[in-house]
């Protein structure tokens, strides 16, 4: 391993923040109207903390991997799998379990004889390998990687980076053949052009694509009534086939700063590096502001890639370079943050179902909201600082020293390491799901949903209720719905104003309302989330 780069680690926390603020703003504060630019701004930051994780993960994977794999060849790579595998997996199975005894308790995964489920038992073992992401496979009502609850509904993207570390030593070798910064700058400038054609040419055979989907999976992979859960927004941006581009970026721009690392930069670069700073961070705040501000253009890059260019040169910065902004990204408490980053990815969703469960939305952002978003962030960062000492490290530290070979060590040994790390891990999985199973007493019925009302572009003075069959068609009947706000499906109710989106429900055997809003626009795609919980005895 390297000398670390505090200041990639402090970015790291960054990228772990803009995915949590998105996700907490229409969480913990949902409003009715139309928000202000700035809410819908930071609503759609995941895409740039998506992007922003994948691009660093190949440029730190690059930066301590690539010596050790060229000069141990095989041992280097059996290292680096392992080295990841202890990284990504202990965390992550843990709340994988967590949740699915959680699901039992509600009586959402076995059925009434203690038996698993077709649906369940058919996804299982793609979450319990990370390969969810790897494939389109529609199961029951959702696509694969939304068949249990919302941390296993985000770890998509660990589904993803676990594709990208198997696939690195390939992506190593070929890094490795560009021998000179120059030619790294120019791989670097036809894998973006290249990126953008590619991505390009997908959007503008959206209907042929979709067609084939829906030949092959039947409606669930269609774009219209189930934009999520679509082939094609699997195509463009959960698969890693998709997002391989950013990750190897990433590896590209490692090897740049690489040929640099040992030449001191100029007090003339260093000028020069922060006004690249400057404008790559301007650049980024311009493209979101493009793809999700008032205007809403740009839409065919903001899936994935669109914020790759530019981020690569953030972090090259960063790395390469000593200013006010890397002394920031640098200091201790955001580089512990950073350490925990990983925690909070994947607990945030948790903390926010927790501090927005059954709030009604307001019409205006004032005091008590900004407190309570504010209560909710520190309480999700809290948690993360908590699980990362008290089991990431340690169950990181227990799987290295069982996986990890040393000079002297054979490969036959490193199967057996291997062997007796699949023994702990699963020992610590198969009774949680034991005792998850005996200690639910009853099999709760769950609530359907029933439409009451949905309209695209209140805000605009459209017609109420003129989305209302279609939500209907939908929902009406389900648990749990994921109802997908689509300007080719309802029609335009009212050009050139940003519309947003508000429906209303009630679960059978309850008289409460539920509603839910999606700021403007919402008809590019924004998703409304239906849902009945469990009734009680």
């Amino acid at each position: 391993m390297r000398t670390p780069i505090p200041s990639l680690t402090g970015l790291r926390f960054l990228a772990a923040a803009c995915v949590v603020i998105s996700h907490a703003l229409p969480g913990v504060i949902p409003l009715t109207g139309t928000p202000p630019v700035w809410y819908a701004l930071l609503g759609a930051a995941s895409g740039l903390g998506m992007t922003l994780f994948f691009v660093l993960s190949g440029f730190v994977i690059h930066y301590n991997y690539f010596s050790s794999i060229k000069e141990d060849g095989t041992r280097g790579i059996l290292n680096f799998w392992a080295a990841r595998f202890a990284r990504l997996y202990p965390l992550y199975i843990a709340l994988l379990v967590l949740e699915l005894a959680h699901y039992h308790y509600l009586g959402g995964l076995f059925d009434g004889n203690g038996v698993l489920p077709r649906r369940v038992s058919d996804a299982l073992p793609y979450y319990i390998f990370m390969t969810q992401s790897w494939f389109y496979l529609p199961n029951s009502h959702n696509a694969l990687i939304y068949q249990f609850g919302p941390i296993s509904a985000i770890s998509w993207s660990i589904s993803t980076e676990w594709f990208f570390y198997l696939v690195y030593p390939l992506i190593c070798i070929g890094v490795g053949l560009i021998s000179t910064i120059h030619r790294t700058l120019v791989a670097a400038l036809l894998l973006c052009v290249t990126t953008f054609a590619v991505l390009s040419t997908a959007f503008a055979h959206a209907t042929d694509i979709n067609q084939y989907a829906l030949a092959h999976y039947g409606e669930i992979a269609a774009i219209g009534s189930h934009w999520q859960d679509s082939y094609f927004r699997w195509l463009i941006y959960f698969s890693p086939y998709s997002r391989l581009a950013e990750f190897v970026l990433g590896c590209l721009t490692a090897s740049a700063y690489m040929s640099l690392r040992d030449v001191k930069a100029s007090a003339r670069e260093e000028r020069l590096g922060l006004l690249a700073l400057l404008l790559a961070l301007a650049g980024t705040i311009a493209l979101h502001s493009a793809m999700f501000g008032p205007l809403h253009f740009l839409t065919t890059y903001h899936m994935s890639f669109g914020f790759a260019p530019t981020v690569a040169i953030i972090i090259f910065c960063c790395a390469r370079y000593r200013n006010a902004i890397v002394g920031a990204l640098s200091s201790r408490n955001l580089v512990i943050c950073g350490d925990a980053s990983y925690s909070l990815y994947l607990l945030h969703i948790a903390v926010i179902g927790a501090f927005g469960a059954h709030l009604i939305p307001v019409s205006s952002f004032g005091v008590n909201e900004a407190a309570r978003l504010a209560f909710t962030l520190f309480a999700a960062v809290g948690l993360s600082l908590v699980t990362y000492a008290i089991w990431e490290v340690p169950a990181r530290r227990v799987l290295r020293r069982l996986l990890t070979l040393d000079k002297a060590t054979s490969v036959r040994r490193a199967y057996l390491g291997a062997w007796w790390a699949a023994v702990i891990v699963f020992a610590g999985v198969l009774p949680l799901l034991f005792v998850a199973k005996s200690t639910a007493k009853v099999t709760l019925p769950t609530a359907t949903i029933d439409v009451l009302s949905a309209t695209y572009g209140g805000n605009c003075s459209a017609p109420a209720n003129n989305a209302l069959e279609f939500a209907t068609d939908v929902c009406s009947g389900k648990t749990d719905c994921r109802f997908t706000v689509n300007v080719k499906t309802l029609g335009d109710p009212a050009a050139g104003c940003g519309k947003d989106f508000h429906a209303t429900w009630r679960c059978i055997g309850s008289e409460e309302t539920r509603s839910v809003t999606l700021s403007p626009e919402a008809g590019s795609g924004k998703v409304a989330l239906l849902s009945c919980p469990a009734l009680r005895p």
